[in-house]
Order: C-alpha cells, then structure tokens, then sequence
C-alpha cells in the first residue's frame, strides 16, 4: 500500500492576505491576525483531502500533529496511520522540517506540504 506524507503549515499565508510580507515571525503574526487576516491553509488542506478521498485509493496517510495536517484529516474522516510530532498550540519552521525528515526517511512515497 502506498504511503501519503501530509504535512500542513496551519499560518503559511495569513500575512499576505492582509498586505504583509508573509507570515514569518510572532511580530508579523500578530500583526496580521490584529488585521483581521484568517488561515488559509487548513482549508486548502481540508480541499486536498477531500479530493484525494473522493478518487477511492488506498493509501496510509502519515500526517503531522494537530494543525500540521492530523486535525484536518480527522475533519475529512480519514484515520491517519501515523501522526509526526507533538501536537502544539503554535508550530514552528523546525516542527515542519523534522515532520519532513521523518517522512523522507521512512519513505513516503509521496510528501504533500499544505500552504499559503
């Protein structure tokens, strides 16, 4: 059965939707929330899933914790067969990264990365 990597970063994009240079830094963050700007990519996310779902494949989902790719897929009601990392109220670049790695290393055979 062929292995799916999901990896979601949950503010990837908030900054630009409210004229920000992106979304790097807790400053900036901050900012764009103060602004009114919302998330973008759970939902682009949810999309993909949802997609992918509707085609019937079997596949093993390996998913980032929390916001990093698992909450969407238990919205779309897909049972990840591995969560990467620690599920946190705020991730970080390095939380993406070590997702990665782990991911690559255990050969997925695809990695998806959810954005802005």
């Amino acid at each position: 059965m062929k292995r799916l990597g999901f990896i979601v970063n949950p503010i990837a994009g908030i900054g630009g939707a409210v004229g920000l240079k992106g979304s790097d830094g807790e400053e900036t963050l901050k900012r764009a929330i103060a602004l009114g700007a919302k998330p973008v990519a759970p939902g682009r996310a949810r999309l993909f899933l949802e997609e992918l779902s509707g085609l019937g494949c079997k596949f093993q989902l390996y998913a980032g914790a929390g916001a990093m790719g698992e909450d969407e897929a238990i919205s779309c009601g897909l049972r990840p067969s591995l969560i990467i990392g620690e599920r946190r109220e705020k991730t970080t670049a390095e939380d993406t990264k070590k997702a990665a790695a782990f991911m690559a290393n255990n050969e997925v055979d695809l990695l998806v990365f959810c954005g802005g």
